[in-house]
């Protein structure tokens, strides 16, 4: 290809430069690279110069007018060739006839076009230097820390950038995984209408409860609309180009920590939605993390979520505990305890048992209890307290209508009500 340039001057001290940046397949600059300038000439070519790139991946070389004039009257005819730092031929570039004084060329590995610095970059160097010594995983908003509303006004950059920056670097501290993930999917709606379909929509007025909210709704998200979201934030710009080289860790870093997080959420201990239903359901611990791998890799509404987990033999059969919702009253008069309990499907359909008994103290953290159901069942079961909550089990020994049956199993974790 040959690039031309109609203003090519000479230079009034006879001295001239070459200068650019240096990328990598991944568009991240390269430091150590070797540039050589050319001057080309019909049947030949003369050196001009060379220099290394540095840190940020930049290079500058510097020649004069005797380098190119035997040939060349006006300006030199300019062509780089990059070598690695073993001395392998990289690239080669365009002629750059007529070159002017100050001549600058960008050499870049990847074959997508370097489109400039992300919006990640730019919004991070826009506002660190007003974050002072506060992490940006720290940073808030309250009536009494309004960091946001601090960041907004100083920086003037739009609130929605700001705090899914802020949330990034929260997530990150929370499931070491990178802030530029989590700042591409909050920038690209992640997460969308699906997950909140598939999660309780809790109303989150609190800059605190969003963030928490979105964390809980990305780690429960398909992971290829996880991925197929990064992908678009390169796409965008939003994120760097340089994150595709992790795809690959970073699908496999996602797929790690979402059966973990589905247990409780990290920092605030906040037990995750999904692994209420999961502790309410008494499933086991391996039931429990098959299910959130499912969830992980599931498409779809929650009805077929849970159609699609009746083909899973191993799950056959405990479907219907993860949409029950169990609530235990234990009340004391004098020297007398008693147990009240209710069950119901979260949808509505099926048995609705509510039942009470005596209760009797085992031990200094165990009730032993006895009970009767609406539905005519009956039997016996144990409420053992825990740091966060009780685990109750429940055993029916006269069973009346068995589709209450499904209620009563071993390890019920429930935690107070607020």
């Amino acid at each position: 290809m040959m690039k031309t340039n109609s203003d090519a001057a000479i230079s009034t001290d006879s001295h001239y430069s070459i200068s650019g940046t240096v990328r990598n397949q991944y568009q991240q600059p390269m430091r150590g690279a070797l540039v050589r300038a050319f001057d080309k000439d019909i049947r030949s070519e003369q050196t001009l110069g060379e220099a290394s790139t540095n840190e940020q991946g930049f290079y500058q070389i510097l020649y004069s007018r005797e380098k190119f004039a035997i040939t060349d009257q006006l300006a030199a005819d300019v062509l780089l060739r990059l070598y690695d730092a073993e001395g392998k031929l990289l690239k080669e570039t365009d002629i750059h006839y007529n070159a002017p004084a100050e001549l600058k060329i960008d050499i870049s590995l990847s074959d997508q076009p370097f489109r400039g610095v992300s919006e990640f970059e730019q919004v991070h160097a826009t506002i660190i230097p007003f974050t002072g010594r506060l992490p940006l995983a720290s940073v808030t908003e309250t009536a009494e820390t309004p960091d946001i509303t601090f960041l907004i006004n100083k920086t003037n950059l739009p609130a929605d950038r700001v705090e899914a920056m802020a949330m990034a670097y929260r997530f990150e501290s929370q499931t070491k995984i990178s802030a530029v993930v989590f700042y591409g999917l909050l920038r690209e709606g992640v997460p969308g209408n699906l997950t909140q379909n598939l999660l309780r929509n809790i109303a989150a007025p609190t800059y605190e409860q969003q963030a928490q909210q979105k964390l809980d709704g990305i780690m429960h998200e398909n992971i290829d609309v996880l991925m197929q979201a990064l992908q678009q934030a390169v796409n965008d710009n939003i994120i760097p180009f340089s994150i595709t080289a992790e795809f690959e860790n970073i699908r496999r870093q996602l797929l790690e920590i979402m059966p973990r997080y589905a247990k409780e959420h990290p920092v605030t201990g906040d037990v995750s939605q999904l692994f209420q239903q999961m502790q309410i359901s008494g499933l086991s611990e391996k039931d429990s993390e098959q299910v959130v791998q499912l969830l992980a890799q599931h498409q779809g509404d929650l009805q077929s979520f849970f159609s699609a987990m009746l083909s899973n033999d191993p799950l056959v059969g405990k479907t219907d505990k993860l949409q029950a919702v169990f609530q235990l009253n234990i009340l004391q008069e004098g020297g007398r305890i008693t147990v009240d309990f209710d069950a119901v499907y979260n949808d509505g359909h099926g048995c609705a048992p509510e039942g009470n008994g005596p209760a009797t103290i085992a031990n200094k953290d165990t009730l032993k209890f006895t009970f009767t159901d609406t539905s005519n069942n009956s039997g016996n079961g144990t409420i053992k307290r825990v740091s966060d909550g009780v685990v109750i089990s429940i055993k029916p020994t006269k069973v009346a209508d068995p589709r209450c049956v499904v209620f009563y199993s071993d390890n019920i974790h429930l935690k107070p009500a607020r």
